[in-house]
Formats: C-alpha cells, structure tokens, sequence
C-alpha cells in the first residue's frame, strides 16, 4: 500500500453519503406511512426502561469489542485505546453508510496513518480483523441455519435468500483463508487475474490495485497462522461482538412484552441470518434491507405486525443507527485533529 493512494474518506465516499442520506429519507418516508406506524410508536413507548438499558449496554460492548480487536491486531505501544476506539468508531461510520461497507477498511487505513501508527502493523492488523470477522460470521452463520430449521427451512418462501447469503460469505471466507494460508494458491490468484484481465476491461483498469490486496492478505496475515493466542484473542472479541448484536432483537421482544421463552434460539438465529441476508443486498450498511428482512423474518414467528414493526425500529436504531450518530461524532473529531507526523519535532537541521 502506498501512502500517497491514501485519500481522506470524507471526501472519497462524499457522493455514496449523499446516496446514503437519499436512501435513508426514503425508508423513514415508507416507515412513516406504514400502516401500523402508530400502534407500534406507542408499544415503543410502553417498553420498560431496563430493556433500554439492556440494549444500551450490549451497544456498549459491541463497540468495546471491535475497538480491542483493532488495539490487539496492531498490537503496537503507539496505538492505545482510546486511539483505537475513536478510529474504529469513524471507520463503522463509513463502513455503514457505503455499499456492502467498502468504507471499512480505507476510512480505519487513512485514520490509523494519520495518527501515525506504523504501517505494516496498520495493513496487518485490518486484514486480520477481516478475515477474522469473515470466519466467525460464518460459524455463527451455520449454527443459525439449524437453529431456525423448522421456521426458515428448505420449504421456505426466503429459505433461497438465506441461502444464497450463507454461500456468497462462505466462499469469501474459503477464498481468503486460502490466499492466506497458502503461498501456492496465492499465486495462483494472481496470474488467475492477470489472464481474465485480459478480456474484462473493467478489471483491466484495477487489475494492479487487486493483485496487490491479494499479495497483501498473504503477506499481512502470517501471525495467525503462527501465534495461536493472537488469533484466539482477535477470535473470541469477533464472537463477543457478533454476539452483542445478535442478542439484540431478544432484548427488543423482551422488553416488548413477547414471551421469548419458546422462541430465544430461533429470535438469535434470524439475526445472525439477517447479517448474511443484508451483506449481500448493495446497499450502504444493508439499509431497507435489513428492515425487510427483520419485519419478513420475525413476522414468520410473530403475528402482531405492529410488534414486529416496533422492534425492527429499535433493533435498527441500536445496532445500525446510533453507530452511525456516533461515528460520525468521532469522524469529525479525526478531521479536526492535525496529523501526528506534524506534531513530531524536527531534528535540527533538517527541512
């Protein structure tokens, strides 16, 4: 990666935070004129406020969590937390309001540069963070395909979207753990690009820039096939955070006055499927998406509309639309803040 292709994510994604914003408007005028819309206002209204508290706190961890995934990646005295927090929470404001979160990984690149982090360790580390969110999205993936068997199975009118989500993210992840893990494949997927390069003028024009990420995943990934207690630290904090997510609708139904008793697994396993559904739909940070899917989804459990519709908006507000608030609380924060190479003296003599 070279320093000068780095380039600010304000100014980089301006265009997909306007789309994002047009999006967004679109989806509060339909929500809005829905017909349930008042009825589930006030069941919103009724919820006590310990399951306020309760998705509060799970929001909490989830953000705490992938802020020590990036700290433990970087694995660098240069990085503390408070750094890595504060760029992490601006890198899920760009991966959420861009499509199919292409923003992730640049935003944290730019931001972690910028407060002069090393840069091996900064390429490391995000490759890392990806690949082992890709794996742990797809345990959990794969567990929920049992889970919610008898209510999403084979028979089915949405079992082919789940489907077809599980396949897309599992072959991204057999694909990177490939690339790697091994030297010989790795080369093999570079000359592959190369030779279809030749025919496809669209990845003609990016065929370096893509040679080089895979050359990348190789290079930037070797500690975790070697320091089993780096990997399992960087897997466990995925799972938590996964997890502090998934358990969120749970919480949203509990707090609703829905008896969950029967249900807990199933409510769990629709929102890890959710995650598979909406990474594959274009658009930035699966909104409308992942509405349809939660109200589509709960709806097939859940026969009062409005409730399923009242927890849709305070799942989304929680686990998608307070990230983005936040986010952009600490993106402005970054952009305000001058670059740490500037504050570092000069020695004497030198230009």
């Amino acid at each position: 990666m070279r320093e000068q292709t780095l380039q600010n994510p304000l100014y980089r994604y301006k265009k997909l935070i306007f789309i994002f914003i047009i999006i967004f408007l679109t989806v509060l005028v339909v929500i809005s004129n829905s017909k349930n819309i008042e009825l589930s206002i006030l069941e919103i209204g009724s919820m006590p406020f310990y399951s306020i508290v309760i998705l509060f706190a799970l929001l909490v961890i989830h953000l705490i969590s992938d802020a020590c995934i990036l700290k433990i990646a970087i694995d660098d005295p240069s990085c503390q937390f408070k750094q890595a927090l504060t760029i992490n929470m601006a890198g899920c404001f760009f991966a959420n309001i861009t499509p199919l979160y292409i923003g992730s990984y640049p935003s944290r690149l730019y931001y972690l540069y910028k407060e002069n982090i090393p840069m091996n360790k900064t390429l490391s580390a995000l490759t890392v963070r990806g690949i082992t969110y890709q794996i742990a999205l797809n345990v959990f993936a794969f567990i929920a395909l049992f889970a919610t068997g008898l209510i999403i199975g084979p028979g089915s009118t949405y079992f082919p979207f789940v489907v077809i989500g599980f396949i897309w993210n599992l072959t991204i992840t057999v694909l990177l753990l490939l690339i790697s893990s091994s030297y010989r494949f790795n080369r093999f997927a570079i000359k592959f690009i190369h030779k279809i390069a030749l025919w496809i003028p669209f990845l003609k024009k990016r065929e370096d820039g893509v040679t080089e990420a895979i050359d990348q995943y190789y290079v930037y990934t070797r500690r975790i096939y070697h320091d089993k207690k780096y990997f399992f630290s960087i897997f466990f904090l995925s799972v938590v955070k996964l997890l502090s997510i998934d358990l969120m609708p749970l919480v949203v139904f509990y707090g609703l006055g829905i008896p969950i008793q029967e249900y807990w697994i199933i409510i769990i396993g629709i929102a890890s499927l959710m995650a598979i559904i909406a990474s594959v739909i274009p658009t930035p940070g699966g909104i409308a998406a992942s509405e349809a899917a939660f109200i589509i989804l709960y709806g097939l459990i859940f026969a009062q509309e409005s409730t399923v519709q009242a927890g849709m908006l305070v799942w989304r507000l929680f686990s998608f639309y307070s990230v983005i608030i936040i986010g952009l609380i600490f993106t402005l924060i970054l952009q305000a803040k001058q670059p740490k190479w500037n504050l570092i003296p000069k020695k004497e003599g030198s230009k």
